[in-house]
């Protein structure tokens, strides 16, 4: 039989992460028995996390990016030709640049 020494998940080596925040969590033993196997228990043990997002990590890694990129492209398009051609390198590095780097956001 399975048993808990506390009724909450030990998150001591837990690393934080950018996108959700853990608020509380749970963790239940139970003893079931199925009508195939009778006289036999199995112990199961539920786990609960109670989740919230972060705003902030789509706001950094999804949002300004976008609105970044669109006031970028409005310039390059009325820009002249040979500051155009700079700009839209500088368009296409910047979403290289986002597309690598997901960062922690804590």
């Amino acid at each position: 039989m399975l048993t808990n020494s506390t009724d909450h998940i030990n998150m001591d080596v837990f690393r934080s992460h950018g996108e959700w925040h853990v608020d509380d969590t749970t963790s239940v033993g139970l003893a079931q028995q199925y009508d195939s196997d009778p006289g036999v228990v199995f112990p199961t043990v539920r786990f609960r996390l109670y989740l919230r997002r972060k705003p902030r990590f789509y706001i950094i890694n999804i949002v300004a990016p976008c609105l970044l990129l669109s006031v970028l492209a409005l310039f390059v398009s009325s820009a002249p030709a040979h500051v155009a051609l700079s700009g839209s390198c500088c368009l296409l590095s910047s979403v290289f640049v986002n597309s690598c780097d997901l960062s922690d956001y804590s």
